[in-house]
């Protein structure tokens, strides 16, 4: 049987009183910092005990759980200083099969032309392994890192990239994976730079819609056996376009039919992190409703109708029947939405998915608002519909007048 792990990275949502806190760099004094390192600290472990709770056994951490680790304004040996704390994490991962990661930022750029650039990412990696020593047992726990900039001549930046690897200690080396990006490597040139180093490829989704659309299952091989026996299950990120945002933002939470779709295609073992702004709300979402908890998926029906109406109001009627006889099934609405989605675009059908949106806003709306939506629902004919400036007009009314049961739908997602 097909085993998937679904994770979250760095925040958890249902704990209100627990983050990560760092300060200013002139405010880093040594007692500071130690007062901060312990109560990060004291916050993964809350978190990870929250993990345990729900069965979520995937989770990334946050860099800055150690404050300006790599900076020479921090010497404190909390390694020793801390280590009932981090024994402490250690054997709730140990215990509970946990498998952790981190992600170094932006600026943790190994083929950089600047070489004090690259000294300071080789020590911001080597604390990210010396942490993760600290807390694990063996190297499936990973430090995810992008290729870098090109600076002109990506020849020469994969050459850097794959030279300064040389650098790295030997924990770095067992625990470094590398993940295509949304500007500049494409998964075909990761997966060069993984063949030369031995190291894993972490796959990420949106960022190869965005930049080069390979077909993630011609290469999936490469993908997955670029994972040695030592290095755990092969790992990937999923991620979904926010709707009318900067290209590559994410949604604010996970659309399941679609997440659900993907990850079926799948037959192999993998673990999948999801980049998400509400976190673990959406793993738990998932999780729930391939567990087929009610609430949930009539929950999750309510996201999706106004996607289904603008196709087929029989449909959309058809399902909400399903959805409140005694025992629905999210396999069985699964179906229902894929044929939904399937069925052609029907301008009326459109046209009377918008109506019902807009009565939303009918009262809410001002005259110009209020004629400015009818030009465009009056330039519609039996030939064509100007479907994404309507959607967006919409999308940009739901966002001013703030209306919850919207903005939390799925129906500005373009799901189909």
């Amino acid at each position: 049987m097909i085993s998937i792990k679904i994770g979250y990275a760095c925040i958890n949502k249902s704990i209100n009183r627990v983050n990560f806190k760092t300060c200013r760099l002139k405010n880093a004094s040594q007692q500071r910092l130690k007062e901060l390192i312990k109560y990060n600290l004291e916050s993964l472990e809350e978190i990870l005990n929250y993990n345990k709770e729900k069965n979520i056994n995937m989770y990334r951490i946050s860099s800055d759980i150690i404050p300006f680790a790599s900076h020479d304004v921090n010497n404190i040996d909390w390694e020793l200083e801390f280590k009932t704390e981090l024994n402490s994490i250690k054997s709730i991962i140990n215990n509970n099969n946990f498998r952790v990661s981190m992600h170094p930022g932006q600026y943790t750029v190994l083929n950089s032309k600047n070489q004090d650039v690259v000294l300071k990412s080789v020590k911001e990696l080597n604390y990210h392994a010396k942490f993760l020593d600290a807390i694990t047992d063996d190297f499936t726990h990973k430090i995810v890192l992008h290729i870098g900039g090109v600076y002109g001549d990506k020849r020469k930046a994969i050459i850097r990239f794959i030279e300064n690897f040389n650098l790295l200690s030997t924990s770095v080396k067992k625990r470094l994976i590398i993940e295509n990006d949304d500007k500049n490597y494409t998964i075909e040139e990761v997966i060069y730079i993984s063949e030369k180093l031995k190291i894993p490829i972490v796959f990420d989704n949106l960022h190869n819609e965005i930049n080069g659309n390979y077909n993630i299952f011609e290469l999936f091989k490469k993908i997955y056996y670029s994972w040695k026996n030592e290095d755990g299950i092969p790992k990937f990120h999923y991620s979904q376009q926010a709707p009318y945002k900067r290209i590559g933002s994410h949604t604010q939470t996970i659309e399941p039919f679609s997440f659900l779709k993907y990850i079926n295609k799948f037959n192999y073992d993998i673990d999948i992190m999801l980049e998400v702004k509400d976190k673990n709300l959406s793993v738990e979402k998932i999780m729930n409703l391939k567990a087929d908890k009610l609430n949930i998926i009539r929950d999750e029906w309510g996201k999706y109708k106004y996607n289904v109406m603008k196709k087929s109001y029989n449909e959309y009627k058809r399902i909400s029947k399903y959805i409140n006889s005694e025992n629905p099934s999210w396999n069985n609405v699964c179906t229902m939405l894929e044929s939904s989605f399937n069925k052609q675009e029907s301008i009326n059908e459109a046209l009377n998915a918008y109506m019902h949106i807009w009565g939303y806003f009918k009262n809410l709306a001002n005259d110009k608002e209020k004629r400015s939506f009818l030009e465009l629902i009056n330039k519609s004919n039996n030939a064509s519909i100007d479907s994404y400036n309507i959607e967006k007009y919409l999308f940009d009314l739901t966002e001013k007048y703030n209306v919850e049961y919207l903005l939390n739908s799925y129906f500005f997602n373009d799901i189909n």
